[in-house]
């Protein structure tokens, strides 16, 4: 027996088709200020982000064994730190980890870090835990001429017990320098933090800070994402930029919110471009 036809939910089908309309709209492929997740094609570079990125590599390159990379929430710590772990991903001299949940008690961290790298996690206890982590970063540096990278991302949250870790992975060298080089990246109390605990602060060998962008960079930044969504011509008007650089003081995270609300807003509005008047309403929509 043939079963009854159901009528389509007009609804749905309605919102789903909906659902990309700003985006034709405004001549976007896609959206262009999307702040979850990471996607390197969006991530937009100022001089100072390259220059942080040139600095942790030179770190990197010449086996100095430590580096901070410190700022305020939202201005791309996290971003830099995927560049970089991708980057180095792609290139078979590097055997790189990246750890984003360092505030653990020191056998959880450097469990988590050997299983970053692939390795088993042999023993229970600390001293077994090192060896082996110990064995595994000499079999890469001085028998496969690897350069070992353990990149920690929210490293303000790391426990003193876990920075005395670090501090002992970061004594194995030799004569081609550091075995292991670490990279920290974390917020402004970072290096407050690091004070306390002389005998690693003493062994950072570079420090770089993100600033928030200025005025002309967060129109490049704006102009950059519009472009690689495949918009090809300004959207916001100068006025409407001003609004977002003051609004976000500059943080990329706040600065691609509000412009992410203003196309909806503007798509609403069905206008062409974007004011200075749906730029107001959309930092008052927007929790910054």
């Amino acid at each position: 027996m043939a079963l009854p036809k159901v009528a389509a939910d007009t609804t749905i089908t309605n919102l789903g088709m909906r659902s990309d309309e700003h985006l034709l709209h405004f001549g976007l492929y896609e959206e262009p200020f999307v702040i979850t997740g990471i996607n390197h094609r969006f991530c937009y570079l100022s001089a100072q982000h390259r220059s942080v990125v040139e600095r942790c590599l030179a770190v990197i390159d010449r086996r100095l064994g430590f580096g901070i990379v410190q700022g305020a929430v939202g201005t791309g710590k996290s971003t830099l730190a995927h560049l970089i772990y991708s980057r180095l991903s792609n290139h078979p001299e590097y055997t790189v980890a990246f750890n984003n949940d360092p505030a653990v008690p020191p056998t959880g961290f450097i469990r988590n870090v050997l299983a970053e790298y692939k390795q088993p996690n042999v023993g229970r206890q600390m001293d077994q835990l090192k060896n082996n982590f110990r064995e595994f970063v000499y079999e890469q540096v001085l028998q496969q001429d690897k350069n070992v990278v353990l990149l920690v991302d929210e490293a303000q949250t790391m426990e003193p017990r876990t920075l005395e870790l670090v501090r002992v992975l970061l004594n194995f060298e030799g004569d081609q320098g550091k075995f292991v080089q670490v990279i920290f990246f974390g917020q402004e109390e970072l290096s407050e933090k690091l004070k306390r605990y002389k005998n690693i602060e003493n062994r950072i060998m570079g420090v770089a800070h993100l600033e928030p962008l200025d005025r002309l960079e967060t129109q490049n930044l704006l102009e950059y994402r519009l472009y690689v969504a495949g918009r090809k011509k300004p959207l916001f008007t100068s006025e409407a930029i001003d609004i977002t650089h003051r609004s976000s003081s500059g943080i990329p995270r706040s600065i691609c919110a509000i412009a992410d609300e203003a196309i909806h807003l503007g798509y609403e509005a069905r206008v062409d471009i974007i004011d200075e008047g749906i730029t107001r309403e959309a930092v008052k929509r927007v929790v910054l």
